[in-house]
């Protein structure tokens, strides 16, 4: 669950995941290192 009113570095991930996750274009997956690595590709 993320935090609807997140700032800085957290928002800027959040608003990243969502522009990736609605383009049709785009695959993305996110691995289990570290933190999470999100990594995307242009079909």
């Amino acid at each position: 669950m993320t935090d609807p009113e997140a700032t800085g570095p957290t928002a800027a991930i959040k608003e990243f995941n969502d522009h990736v996750s609605a383009d049709a274009r785009m695959d993305s997956v996110l691995l289990t290192v570290a933190d999470g690595l999100t990594l995307s590709r242009k079909r």
